[in-house]
């Protein structure tokens, strides 16, 4: 299956201005159940992504720097996005396949990839790993699953 037919689609990703707050990304990224959160710019382009792992690792390094300085006052919640997020956006065609997509993901040891339309170069979804991990799933002929309702006939 290719990935156009199984992406998040552009107007369902989870988006953040850039000048957002790291503590209201961790609430975004809670409130919706996923993993990532794209930043955009004004006219709604990808201008970066930030992870979980992202700010895992903000905590840490926080943590760190307020244990080696004796201070509590600096909080990675009020740490704005365009500090951490990964500015080295991965695009992906969208006309690339499942097996496509994995490989990709794979070697460029990323959990998140943009897709583009393979026509228009325009931003038009993301994929993640356990999006390529489901799909893979669903493909198995065996397991009689409806993609429309989500349930098991």
């Amino acid at each position: 299956m290719l990935v156009k037919h199984f992406m998040i689609p552009r107007e369902r990703v989870v988006k953040v201005s850039t000048g957002s707050r790291l503590k209201d990304v961790a609430s975004r990224i809670v409130e919706n159940d996923v993993g990532s959160v794209v930043v955009v710019d004004q006219n709604d382009h990808p201008i970066g992504i930030i992870t979980k792992t992202d700010l895992v690792r903000c905590t840490i390094q926080n943590n760190n720097n307020n244990t080696t300085n004796n201070t509590t006052t600096t909080t990675s919640g009020e740490t704005i996005v365009d500090n951490v997020m990964s500015k080295d956006l991965v695009y992906a065609k969208d006309t690339l396949s499942n097996d496509q997509i994995a490989t990709e993901l794979m070697i460029k040891k990323l959990h998140h990839l943009l897709i583009e339309n393979e026509e228009s170069g325009e931003w038009v979804g993301l994929t993640t790993s356990i999006d390529v991990v489901r799909e893979a799933a669903l493909d198995v002929k065996a397991f009689l699953y409806n993609r429309e309702t989500n349930f098991i006939k």
